[in-house]
């Protein structure tokens, strides 16, 4: 299922108030913007939608109105969800435009059930959403699909470690844990976790999958790895970790030395390959791409991961401000975001489709459109 657009409120009608107008979105949408006009808050935004609906969250925020509509295949899905003061005000679904589920701040409500061919009443926790606690396969399929949503979203912080400073307990491993080789992984920082599992469910060709996807960004490996070592002497029980084996060093390249970028974007390859090897469609969110890396690679990267989000049936939602990235990346995939005081709004092809050809034909750089605010004043 992919998300198709997005518009949030909070702290509606008070001095806090902050409003993210209708946002429509693509396969590929890459957010541009200034410092602190609201980029990483737009994907918060989704990610904590996310969250609600696959409940991975302990609890509701403090205040958030969502108007989210969703497409699987020719079927178009539209969510309402209103809570203030960690209570559910309203709460609505429908599917081709029929309600499906509608409840109010008092928790009860209508719901359709398939099997009955009906709308049956119901009575949910005034601080619980609905769509999470009337799951029910044979009555609400429907709402299975948003959960599948929610639950295979990633958020990833491209600016952060990305697992870098992260080891894993030997003691901690499915085997030992009988955790199960088919649940989820959520937390992004635990790529050495995923990259065991991943390795004893496809062995050889997931590590030259991966190995491949590094070289094209100017990482010329020969191998690829998880390590481990007794250190319990030191500071604690035995860890593992990641290495790469650089092509022309004779040492591994073990996590703890490597560049930021570099392992940045092998931790990225390691989600997203064993995304495609479990033929999963999800969501990705990436705030700040290519942060960390040089212009050759930044651009590099975005291409492996756009080419691969399309040849996948990947949502790929990501931001930057950086101008190397904004340069690698065709407009058609552009959303131009700017704040005016509370209010964010997003600028794409769809919303404004003559600026972006009367730009296209000026034969400028894509930073351009950015720097010279043309995406809101067109040619003069």
């Amino acid at each position: 299922m992919k998300l198709d657009s997005i518009q949030f409120t909070e702290y509606e009608g008070q001095d806090r108030e902050w409003i993210l107008e209708d946002t429509a979105l693509d396969t590929i949408t890459l957010v541009v913007g200034k410092n602190a006009s609201g980029k990483s808050r737009f994907l918060s935004i989704i990610a904590s939608l996310g969250k609600l609906l696959s409940g991975n969250a302990s609890q509701l925020f403090e205040s958030g109105k969502y108007l989210a509509r969703f497409s699987n295949g020719e079927t178009k899905f539209e969510y309402i969800l209103h809570y203030e003061n960690k209570v559910v005000v309203g709460e609505k679904l429908s599917k081709d435009g029929d309600t499906l589920l509608d409840r109010g701040k008092d928790g009860a409500g209508t719901i359709w059930a398939e099997k009955l061919g009906a709308k049956i009443d119901f009575q949910s926790p005034v601080d619980q959403l609905a769509a999470k606690v009337r799951q029910d396969a044979i009555q609400h399929p429907y709402l299975a699909e948003l959960h599948n949503w929610a639950s295979l979203l990633r958020h990833y912080q491209f600016g952060t470690p990305l697992g870098r400073d992260h080891f894993l307990l030997l003691t901690q491993t499915p085997a030992t844990t009988g955790e199960s080789s088919v649940s989820e992984i959520v937390d992004p920082n635990e790529v050495t976790k995923l990259y065991i599992r991943a390795f004893a469910q496809y062995e050889e060709p997931f590590d030259q999958a991966v190995l491949r996807d590094m070289k094209s960004l100017g990482y010329d490996c020969t191998d690829i790895g998880a390590e481990g070592a007794d250190i319990r002497v030191i500071q604690g029980p035995p860890m593992a970790w990641l290495f790469l084996q650089e092509k022309g060093l004779k040492a591994k390249t073990s996590q703890v030395v490597m560049s930021q970028g570099m392992f940045r974007a092998l931790s990225i390859v390691i989600h997203l390959n064993y995304c495609i090897f479990r033929k999963i469609a999800r969501t990705i969110l990436i705030d700040d791409i290519g942060e960390g890396l040089d212009f050759s690679r930044a651009q590099s990267f975005i291409s492996l991961l756009i080419s691969k989000s399309i040849q996948n049936n990947l949502q790929l939602l990501m931001t930057t401000n950086d101008r190397f990235v904004m340069n690698g990346v065709p407009l058609k995939h552009w959303g131009v975001l700017s704040r005016k005081e509370n209010k964010v709004r997003i600028t794409n092809i769809k919303t404004a489709p003559k600026i972006f050809e009367e730009f296209e034909e000026l034969g400028l750089s894509n930073f351009d459109f950015f720097s010279t605010n043309f995406f809101e004043e067109g040619a003069k």
